[in-house]
């Protein structure tokens, strides 16, 4: 069963948002009214360097973290990111998260009339493996390498791949990256071998215009979830695959 260690909903675009007492009490009620969270405010300060003098300056940014550290929210100059960051014992339901950030996400760019050139959605997963050898065994069965590798011990590996798709958004079709990667990993508690996997749906860098808004989100979210949980589950019913293809080779062997 995999762990979900981050879930991240994202606008690219170029921002300037001032950590007043006004903003910050505006963005806090409405954040908070759409999520039934209790969101509080975080400032982070960003080194920035100044072109062309070079002078570093640092600049106050603003962020939300929710009361019970959860959820996170990140504003800086060129993104925006709403966040899920695992705590141990602590399980979210992807659907939840989403749903939440993306009425979090539109509250905020509604309530600042922002507008975005980009859209992303991030999901990375965590699954553990009884073994090393096995996690080796199943590198060897996912991956075509060189030559040289066929009699050689994976120490890591690692699989990326991108298919382009289109999507509804309004009344117009955005082109969408489809991206998955597997690689190997350790568990975080007690340091077992796993597979790390991360897939990232994003509308494509090509088109610079600031032409989401905050009606935008929710579209998005919901053309793009059914894609990320149909990857979700072609991963790991591939790695159930290959682990009872091996469990099949290793019964044959001992015979």
């Amino acid at each position: 069963m995999s762990v979900a260690l981050n879930y991240q909903l994202s606008i690219l675009g170029q921002y300037s948002i001032s950590p007043t007492p006004e903003i910050v009490t505006t963005l806090m009620t409405a954040i908070n009214r759409e999520t039934n969270e209790v969101f509080l405010p975080n400032i982070i300060n960003c080194q920035q360097i100044e072109i062309p003098s070079n002078k570093i300056t640092i600049r106050p940014n603003l962020g939300f973290v929710s009361q019970d550290q959860k959820y996170s929210i990140i504003m800086l100059n060129d993104r925006i990111d709403i966040n899920y960051n695992r705590i141990p014992n602590i399980d979210i339901e992807m659907g939840g998260f989403y749903t939440l950030a993306k009425n979090a996400l539109s509250a905020i760019m509604r309530d600042l009339n922002l507008f975005a050139n980009r859209l992303a959605i991030n999901v990375q997963m965590l699954l553990e493996f009884e073994d090393t050898d096995k996690l080796r065994d199943l590198g060897k069965d996912l991956i075509k390498g060189a030559q040289y590798y066929s009699d050689k011990v994976f120490c890591e590996w690692s699989t990326r791949i991108n298919s382009q798709s289109s999507i509804q958004i309004a009344d117009g079709c955005e082109k969408i990256n489809v991206i998955a990667e597997i690689s190997t990993a350790q568990a975080i508690q007690e340091q077992k071998p796993a597979i790390l996997y991360h897939i990232d749906i994003n509308t494509l860098p090509l088109n610079t215009g600031m032409r989401f808004n905050y009606e935008s989100i929710s579209p998005f979210v919901e053309s793009a979830m059914p894609v990320a949980r149909q990857l979700i589950n072609d991963i790991e019913r591939l790695i159930s695959d290959e682990r009872r293809n091996d469990s099949k080779r290793s019964t044959g062997t001992k015979r």
